[in-house]
């Protein structure tokens, strides 16, 4: 990201600078993205059959087709 003086920051999607120690860990990042992966998977669970949130009209459709194919992999959606 640069900055209006020139300088620039950067950070990965985790939030670490490229000084810290997991920057670059590949395995720390697989492990981080398959965290997310099962917490994302719990909450459609969890919201099965509840009204959904949405922040954005615009992605609405998308996003309940992912949530209701992963349902339906998971044979709690008809």
């Amino acid at each position: 990201m640069g900055h209006k003086d020139g300088t620039a920051s950067a950070w990965d999607e985790y939030g670490r600078r490229p000084w810290d120690r997991d920057y670059k860990d590949e395995k720390q990042r697989e492990r981080e993205w398959e965290t997310y992966e099962r917490a994302k998977r719990e909450w459609a669970r969890k919201r099965l059959g509840k009204p959904r949130a949405r922040t954005d009209e615009r992605m609405r459709d998308v996003s309940d087709l992912l949530l209701d194919d992963f349902l339906r992999e998971e044979g709690l959606l008809v």
